[in-house]
């Protein structure tokens, strides 16, 4: 019996230990949040137009998730290709088709793993627009408010009035400027023409009271060029000068189609550079099996060329110009192959009565009557990596092989068609 009662206040101390951790558990399950998902749809009436697409490593056309989410402080991950854009108060996110689950990371809150097969029965479909809409707890202020001043500029318009005082105040009319709550209220809204404006540095000057950290700043044009520009405010970000906004121009990629001028083949394996007039940066891309290519990122606004790293059996300064007003996206474009031809002195036979083959099975000459000279006929054939010749045979005429004799006039000799080839 004494010992038991020595023993008890060993018993009552662990008791406690235990308790203090059971507290500590429980604080801290209270301090993760949930979000939750608030509604799930399928968007049946909003077409995804080409300049909204992305593909996956595949080349299938993904899915857009469309997570509406007042911040932009949220993380994803899952079958994602590319980045996530945050547009004012939607994420974008691209997912490869048949993808079945979104993980969702929020400040404060607890991961969320989204199951679109819970939700709709199936993965994501390609070319389908969906959203998601989410609901994440108001965690309240993060910091004491404060009055923040900053800059808001544009990136240029290129053209006849790129960088003019009358491309400045068109901006600077079109702009609006949005002040939103970490929690997702909306504050306020500052037109330009309301802002103080230094034309000379074509900067809008503006000031924003009551604002705390993880708050976020939006400006949005109305001008169609331009794309929405978020920032977020942290901690680090307060009592100095971050707060200059820049909005860019609009970006979307320009796709097409090499192909063989001669042949209508595809080219696979070509690399592609683009840029401005003359100006070619680092390849940026390369066509893939069946000739297609993406070059990322192209100002909706700017001319452009295109070059194409051809072999050498291909006119190796092909480029291609672009005009920002051509009206499609997708372009074909036919790389110029290198031509010998050959001319034949017309004798006892008609032009219909000639063949001819190249040594490459891929091409096929080209038999017409000279332009220049209606006394001979000219077979054109291509120039080939590896092969440079073509065969012709005549009805009642010796054939006969011609490897690059350029312009060069041949009489065939009668005899058999089937006859040993003579070499020219």
């Amino acid at each position: 019996m004494v010992k038991r009662i020595a023993e008890f206040p060993i018993f009552m101390r662990l008791l406690r230990a235990i308790s203090v951790v059971l507290v500590f558990l429980l604080g801290v399950n209270a301090g993760a949040q949930e979000i939750k998902v608030k509604s799930f749809s399928m968007q049946m009436m909003e077409v995804m137009t080409e300049p909204m697409q992305r593909r996956d490593n595949n080349g299938n056309i993904c899915a857009l998730v469309k997570v509406i989410i007042p911040s932009a402080q949220a993380a994803f991950e899952g079958n994602l290709i590319g980045k996530c854009d945050f547009k004012t108060s939607e994420y974008w996110c691209y997912l490869s088709p048949g993808s079945k689950h979104l993980k969702i990371k929020y400040p404060g809150c607890e991961p969320l793993m989204v199951n679109f097969e819970e939700l709709m029965g199936s993965g994501v479909r390609s070319k389908q627009i969906y959203e998601l809409y989410l609901q994440v707890p108001q965690t309240g202020a993060f910091s004491e408010a404060v009055t923040i001043t900053g800059n808001i500029t544009c990136e240029p318009i290129k053209g006849s009035k790129a960088n003019n005082f009358w491309n400045f105040d068109k901006f600077a009319s079109s702009v609006k400027l949005y002040h939103n709550y970490h929690y997702g209220k909306y504050a306020r809204m500052i037109e330009g023409k309301d802002m103080d404006k230094a034309v000379l540095d074509k900067k809008l000057r503006y000031s924003i009271p009551n604002v705390h950290v993880g708050d976020s700043l939006t400006v949005i044009s109305e001008n169609q060029i331009y794309t929405p520009k978020t920032i977020h405010i942290t901690a680090d970000m307060l009592g100095g000068d971050n707060f200059n906004i820049q909005v860019l121009k609009r970006r979307e990629p320009r796709r097409g189609c090499l192909i063989d001028g001669w042949n209508e083949r595809p080219l696979g394996g070509v690399k592609v550079k683009a840029g401005p007039s003359h100006s070619f940066s680092e390849t940026l891309c390369e066509t893939d099996s069946a000739g297609y290519f993406s070059i990322p990122d192209c100002p909706v606004d700017e001319d452009f060329e295109i070059h194409f790293d051809l072999p050498r059996n291909y006119n190796t300064s092909h480029r291609e110009y672009i005009n920002r007003t051509a009206p499609k996206s997708h372009f074909i474009f036919r790389a110029s192959r290198y031509v010998n031809w050959v001319f034949i002195k017309k004798g006892d036979f008609d032009i219909a009565d000639i063949s001819a083959v190249c040594d490459s099975p891929e091409d096929t000459p080209r038999i017409e009557v000279d332009r220049n000279n209606d006394k001979q006929i000219r077979i054109t054939y291509p120039v080939s990596e590896d092969a440079n010749g073509v065969t012709i045979r005549c009805k009642g005429h010796n054939p006969v092989h011609v490897s690059s004799k350029y312009g060069k006039a041949i009489k065939l000799k009668k005899g058999d068609e089937n006859a040993p080839i003579t070499n020219y």
